[in-house]
């Protein structure tokens, strides 16, 4: 579980063979782990939307410049490129008549659905961002009595705000995918 391979990190301990303990190596393994996640994703897709002509990735453009050494057994897992940035070619990628088209419209409906569900979920977590900003600031105003305090308080202020600017440009991101699964026609939420 996750608190055991904490501890073992903590400790020095690891379950790997390897010597290299460096945070790069953890960005290649959850790399590998997101391809392969991505080629399970793929073949769903391509069982229900047919006829589409999805984007090839060429693993080959990859820079191993700032990767650790992998052994060479991991073969072209480990040559696998930027998974985090192939696109998911869901339905609100596409315009209405290309969605139209291809005979997605039944796939939007879901999306949006999972979307607007997703974006009431957002805004209750940018108003309890908020009240949390809100607490450590009175708090920081009425406890913190000189320099270190006043630092502590202010990381927690800052760090609840940075988390507000996360929660808040996730919610932009997922109005602007439902903005272009709805026409462009603002409804209920995304006014």
């Amino acid at each position: 579980n996750l608190r055991t391979q904490v501890n073992k990190n903590k400790s020095g301990d690891s379950d790997d063979s390897s010597d290299d303990n460096s945070p790069l190596a953890g960005v290649a393994s959850a790399r590998r782990l997101l391809r392969r996640e991505l080629e399970r994703w793929r073949e769903l897709q391509h069982s229900i939307m047919l006829g589409i002509d999805f984007p090839e990735v060429d693993g080959n453009e990859v820079d191993d410049s700032a990767l650790p050494d992998l052994d060479e057994d991991e073969g072209e897992e480990a040559t696998a490129g930027s998974p985090e940035e192939e696109p998911l070619a869901l339905p609100s990628d596409f315009s209405a008549s290309e969605r139209r088209d291809m005979g997605l419209e039944a796939l939007a409906v879901f999306e949006r659905r999972i979307r607007l569900g997703h974006a009431y979920d957002l805004i209750e977590a940018v108003k309890q961002s908020i009240n949390h900003q809100g607490a450590f600031l009175v708090d920081k105003r009425k406890h913190a009595r000189g320099q270190k305090a006043n630092t502590r308080s202010q990381r927690q202020v800052s760090g609840a705000a940075a988390r507000t600017r996360s929660l808040a440009n996730l919610y932009n991101y997922n109005r602007d995918r439902l903005l272009a699964l709805s026409d462009g026609e603002p409804t209920d939420i995304l006014k």
